[in-house]
């Protein structure tokens, strides 16, 4: 009987550390369900993919509600469909994320409701994507953007970067979070970098927040955003 109590007590004390240790992040304030999902991606993120984190301090805090300090949007350069995992992995805050229609898995449409994507049809676009976008930063929350429109080709070697994200950095006057990520496993498609591993680690770097002023020409900003991150990429041959 003993021996019974003391493995209850032993099971109970465990899963409250793990529950302690879940609730330790809070992308959505007290909404469970994303703090172990962003758990999941730590450990996914550490475990499996090996992944090196630079420039942390880089990363502005959050409220404790699921939002940035500040309004912002985090500008990453595209390699895998493993970007938003590692990037989210590592950020205090919910990043939601803007993402090409044709990507949609129908049968994951309950997934993409949950994580509160931002469709965008490349063939068609129609603008309210991107005033969806920019009110969310608008409100105060954090948005990702692949502004390459694509994943690469050749890791390390950046797509020109569309001018879309110059001109939401500046009617938004939001800060810009540049991420450079390299090292991510290769895969015919998006969806088959998941369960890859990459032969040396991934490495996200995390760049100094940049802040452009609204009467910054779009395509300098998306400039500079290019150059910042390419110039990061090759730093890290």
């Amino acid at each position: 009987m003993t021996l019974w109590i003391v493995l209850i007590l032993v099971l109970w004390f465990a899963w409250a550390l793990l529950v302690r240790w879940i609730v330790g992040v809070r992308p959505r304030g007290d909404d469970g369900y994303a703090s172990a999902v962003v758990r999941l991606f730590q450990v996914y993120a550490r475990r499996w993919q090996r992944t090196t984190y630079e420039g942390l301090e880089h990363i502005p805090g959050s409220d404790g509600e699921g939002a940035p300090v500040e309004p912002l949007i985090v500008v990453c350069n595209h390699t895998a469909g493993i970007d938003p995992i590692l990037v989210q992995a590592a950020c205090p805050f919910e990043i939601r994320w803007m993402m090409a229609q044709d990507m949609r898995v129908r049968f994951l449409e309950g997934l993409w409701r949950f994580a509160r994507i931002l469709f965008v049809d490349r063939e068609n676009p129609t603008g309210m994507e991107l005033r969806e976008a920019m009110a969310h930063v608008k409100a105060g929350g954090a948005l990702g953007v692949f502004p390459e429109g694509g994943i690469e080709q050749v890791l390390g070697e950046v797509l020109p970067f569309r001018e879309g994200v110059g001109l939401m950095v500046r009617r938004t006057g939001a800060r810009v979070l540049p991420v450079a990520i390299s090292g991510t496993p290769v895969s015919r498609s998006a969806w088959g970098s998941i369960w890859r591993r990459s032969r040396s680690g991934a490495r996200v770097r995390f760049l100094e927040p940049r802040a452009f002023g609204r009467e910054t020409d779009a395509r300098a900003i998306t400039a500079a955003l290019e150059k910042a991150i390419a110039s990061a990429l090759r730093a890290t041959r």
